[in-house]
């Protein structure tokens, strides 16, 4: 248990030497230095002998391989990233399939060459526990990510927080509205007489049952539809009392604009905006999408306007817009990513957080507020490191729990 307790600190001490000040680089380094001659120290006493055969040079040879079909594929990925917002997300599973499937390689053939450890020594039971107390200490003093929810702004994720009833549904805007989050994020589409139901998916199967697209049915047609899920029905609701409610309720919107190929955008933004522009301001909302071109036109139609590309890799790096804001995947966001857009002077929300560790690595990395279907947990925890052993207590239980 400790090993996944030492990679979990250990890649934390990483972006913080990264991320972190020129006087805490030195702590960090002594620290992890000491594990590292505690760790052979036990090895030395212990009388363990590692014979590797050649495994230096076959370790490289392995991994130019694997770093060149890497190459390879990718190159030919990328070209289905241009096929716009489908092609992305496609790219972004292929991508992670690959990713598995060559580390699996790699650690198949280093593994199957002549690698292994011969103890020649009784162990000395009293040592070895004095040892394992120090390497936790050092671990437990290496130090702590920055957390800061003053800093983040939370963003109810198609207007969840938990379980508390269907996505994009008036009555769970009002149940979310309660906690207070800083914005609800929620999903926008263009339907058959031309005006805009509030609903995530293109089909309707998932939520109401019902076959075909959005785009297939008039608003009056969709509204009369009930979308099930989490235990609660409600149904469909046009984004125009979506947006009625979120105003009496006191509560900002960041709105999601979705499309399809066959639809014009410039059009579809046109449309948008000359119904909604100044009820968007008055409310304080914000617009982003995953298409380019919507991006684009919001910002050519609506120059004041508050408009974000959400970004699902960041693998061929970040598109030239006119965005003012990116909402980017939160396990693609690396650190290159984080300080180019820092440099840029740009904000970033990432998305979808669920998991208190993931949020806590990724609070290391420049953004500006969190998107998540659970963000009142998550501010909870959040809150928790501050309390006296809370950070410890949920990382130790965090990997007991997963790596018992």
């Amino acid at each position: 248990m400790q090993d996944y307790f030492a990679t979990f600190r250990f890649t934390e001490a990483y972006l913080y030497f990264i991320r972190g000040s020129g006087t805490i680089k030195p702590v960090i380094s002594g620290l992890i230095l000491m594990y590292i001659g505690i760790y052979w120290l036990v090895m030395h006493r212990m009388g363990l002998q590692r014979r590797i055969h050649q495994f230096p040079v076959k370790m490289a040879w392995v991994t130019l391989k694997l770093a060149f079909i890497y190459i390879i594929i990718a190159a030919g990925v990328a070209f289905i990233g241009l096929l716009g917002a489908k092609g992305l997300w496609l790219s972004l599973i292929i991508m992670r399939a690959v990713r598995w499937t060559l580390g699996l390689w790699w650690w198949q053939k280093l593994l199957g060459k002549k690698i292994y450890i011969v103890a020649k020594k009784q162990p000395d039971i009293r040592f070895l526990s004095q040892c394992s107390v120090l390497m936790l200490a050092l671990l437990l003093w290496l130090p702590q990510s920055t957390v800061s929810a003053k800093s983040n702004a939370w963003l109810a994720h198609k207007g969840l927080n938990g379980t508390n009833g269907v996505e994009n549904s008036i009555s769970t805007l009002k149940r979310t509205a309660k906690a207070h989050p800083d914005y609800v994020e929620m999903d926008v589409r263009y339907t058959k007489d031309q005006k805009f139901i509030v609903i995530h998916d293109h089909k309707l199967q998932r939520l109401t049952g019902q076959k075909g697209a959005v785009e297939d049915y008039t608003l009056a047609q969709l509204r009369r539809l009930q979308a099930r899920t989490n235990g609660y029905q409600a149904r469909l609701s046009s984004f125009d009392a979506y947006l009625t409610t979120a105003q009496q309720q006191h509560q900002k919107l960041l709105v999601e604009l979705k499309t399809v190929p066959t639809q014009n955008k410039n059009k579809f933004v046109q449309a948008f905006l000359n119904r909604y522009q100044d009820q968007l301001k008055a409310n304080g909302a914000l617009i982003h999408s995953s298409d380019p071109k919507i991006v684009q036109a919001v910002k050519q139609q609506a120059p004041a306007q508050s408009v974000g590309y959400i970004v699902p890799f960041t693998y061929w790096g970040m598109p030239k817009l006119a965005a003012d804001f990116y909402s980017i995947e939160g396990n693609s966001y690396d650190l290159k990513t984080a300080n180019k857009i820092l440099k840029n002077h740009k904000k970033v929300y990432i998305w979808t957080i669920s998991d208190p560790l993931q949020l806590k690595m990724n609070n290391l990395k420049y953004h500006n507020g969190v998107i998540s279907d659970r963000f009142s947990e998550l501010k909870s925890v959040m809150k928790s490191f501050k309390e006296k052993g809370g950070y410890y207590k949920m990382v130790w239980v965090y990997v007991s729990v997963l790596n018992p």
